[in-house]
C-alpha cells in the first residue's frame, strides 16, 4: 500500500469505525459500504476493509496489553483477559463487526494470530483469553471503574494529591 493509499483509507477508517459504535448489533459490511460510500473507493472489497478493522482492534489490544502490564499487578491471565475486555469497551463497534464475520475464512489467520498473541502473554490458549474476556464483559454491568490501581496508577494518584 502506497503512503497515499493509507493516507485516504485513515479518515474513512474512522468513520466506519464510528458507524460501527453507533450501529452495533445490526451492521453489516454491506451496510458499511452503503454508508459510507468512500469505502468502496479506498478498500478493494470486504475483506480488506475487515482486515483493517481487525488491524486497529489488535493495535488497541496491544496497547491494552502494555497498559496493563504497567499498571496491574494481576496474573498473566487475568491482565490478557482484562486488556481484551477494556479493548472491547473502547472499540465496541469494531468488535461487533468482527464478531459478526469471525465466519470468514479469510479472517482466520488474523484471528488465530490475536490468539496466538493472548497465549504468549497469558500462557494459556488464546481462544480460553478470549471466550473468558466475554463472559466477563457480558456479566459486568458497566459500572464505574473502582478496581484496585496498580503500581504505576497509585502513583499517578499520589502525584496528583
Amino acid at each position: 500500500m502506497t503512503w497515499d493509499a493509507y493516507n485516504r483509507r485513515k479518515p474513512v477508517l474512522r468513520e466506519v469505525l464510528a458507524l460501527a459504535d453507533r450501529r452495533r448489533d445490526e451492521l453489516t459490511v454491506d451496510d458499511v459500504f452503503t454508508a459510507v460510500p468512500e469505502a468502496r473507493e479506498v478498500f478493494d472489497d470486504a475483506t480488506d476493509l475487515l482486515l483493517d478493522v481487525q488491524l486497529m482492534w489488535f493495535q488497541r489490544l496491544n496497547g491494552q496489553m502494555e497498559l496493563q502490564l504497567t499498571e496491574g499487578d494481576d496474573t498473566s491471565e487475568m491482565t490478557a483477559i482484562t486488556a481484551w475486555i477494556r479493548a472491547a469497551e473502547a472499540m465496541p463497534g469494531a468488535r461487533a463487526l468482527l464478531d459478526a464475520n469471525a465466519h470468514r475464512p479469510e479472517l482466520t489467520k488474523a484471528f488465530g494470530l490475536e490468539r496466538a498473541f493472548l497465549a504468549e502473554a497469558s500462557g494459556v490458549p488464546g481462544q480460553q483469553i478470549v471466550d473468558a474476556a466475554r463472559d466477563a464483559a457480558l456479566a459486568a454491568p458497566a459500572e464505574a471503574d473502582d478496581r484496585p490501581l496498580g503500581f504505576i496508577g497509585r502513583l499517578r494518584g499520589a502525584l496528583a494529591a
